[in-house]
Order: C-alpha cells, then structure tokens, then sequence
C-alpha cells in the first residue's frame, strides 16, 4: 500500500541489485559443466576440487559416496 503523497509507478519498476561473488583464485574450481554431461566420476573429482563448486547445487548428494535422492 502507498501513502497518498507518493506517486505509484504504472508498470514494472526495474532497480539495479549488488551481485554476490565467490573471491576464488581459479574460476574453474567453482564451476563445472553442464549437469546431463557429469558422470558421477566427474562429480567426485569437482566435489574435491573445491568446497563451493557448484556441482553441489546441481547434483545434490545426501554425503559424499552416496546416490543422490533421484538415483534411490
């Protein structure tokens, strides 16, 4: 709800945001290829190395070694 003084924009207000990084000497240490072309030797070995990469995020594990939920 606005206060009767201020003007209501009549359509999508756009507003710029900070963007968050990982401050990492090696970019490819956090990222990996695209999830349908990891096998899960290829997870393991991007799991290793680096605690931030993002194969956690695109190929969830339960703990390291197990099958992932949708292999169960």
């Amino acid at each position: 709800m606005g206060t009767p003084e201020l003007p209501v924009p009549d359509g999508l207000v756009l507003r710029p945001f900070r963007g968050v990084r990982f401050a990492v000497d090696d970019p490819a240490k956090v990222t990996s290829p695209p999830y349908d072309l990891i096998s899960d030797a290829d997870v393991d070995t991007l799991l290793d190395s680096h605690p931030n990469n993002v194969v956690r995020l695109i190929l969830p594990r339960s703990s390291p070694g197990h099958p992932s939920s949708a292999d169960v």
